[in-house]
């Protein structure tokens, strides 16, 4: 999907859809920031991976982004 693609599927959303979306798009532009490398183990060996995992795991608490939201202030 491009960019264009998606902003026209934003488009046709409703209210609730839009507030969802945002709020998964805010739990992704704000993951955890964790020094996991540090442990050496296969789950740290590629890059690559560990941000995918992030990722997967921030969009796994977009529908509920509240607790992802109290993390981030505690990093403040």
């Amino acid at each position: 999907m491009t960019l264009d693609e998606l902003k026209a599927a934003l488009d046709s959303f409703s209210p609730a859809k839009v507030t969802f979306a945002a709020r998964v798009i805010d739990a992704l532009s704000n993951p955890p920031n964790v020094d996991i490398k540090s442990a050496g183990t296969w789950l740290t060996e590629s890059d690559e991976w560990i941000e995918y995992f992030g990722l997967a795991l921030s969009v796994h608490h977009g529908s509920t982004a509240d607790p992802l939201g109290l993390f981030a202030q505690r990093r403040s």
